[in-house]
């Protein structure tokens, strides 16, 4: 088993984590288009308290919004069990195992992003590939 882990730091692991920072683009029309929206605490009238700005109107100066990316995360896992020859032998089978393994089953963040580990915001951001595996190792 490989758990990951960063914690705090000096200041802080930090990155930019601003869902709404580069609407000029196509991928800022394609959130607006598409409704991408509707995950992110941004600021509108009826919400005056919200975490981000406005995601239409794109100001001259544009802030960045620092987060902590601090994080936990079961990396890798493999469990492997062999069955007991004897039970084995009397249905024919000289041996037999069996393996399960993962890959990034599970990070545990505050991080709103994709991966804290990269740093990556909400907008430019992919996730973590989960991948599974299962192996049968069988002797007659």
């Amino acid at each position: 088993m490989l758990i990951n882990s960063v914690q705090g730091g000096k200041n802080g692991y930090l990155g930019a984590n601003d869902a709404v920072s580069d609407l000029g683009n196509n991928s800022g029309d394609n959130m607006i288009r598409n409704n991408l929206f509707a995950e992110i605490d941004y600021w509108t009238p009826a919400n005056p308290n919200a975490e981000y700005r406005i995601p239409v109107k794109v100001p001259s100066v544009t802030p960045s919004y620092w987060k902590d990316r601090s994080f936990i995360r079961l990396q890798d896992i493999c469990l492997n069990y062999t069955f007991d020859k004897k039970l084995l032998s009397k249905i024919g089978i000289q041996a037999l195992s069996l393996s399960l393994s993962g890959k990034n089953l599970f990070t545990i963040t505050k991080w709103k992003g994709w991966d804290p580990e990269t740093g990556d915001g909400l907008v430019f951001a992919y996730p973590v590939m989960k991948s599974y595996a299962i192996g049968l190792n069988l002797t007659f």
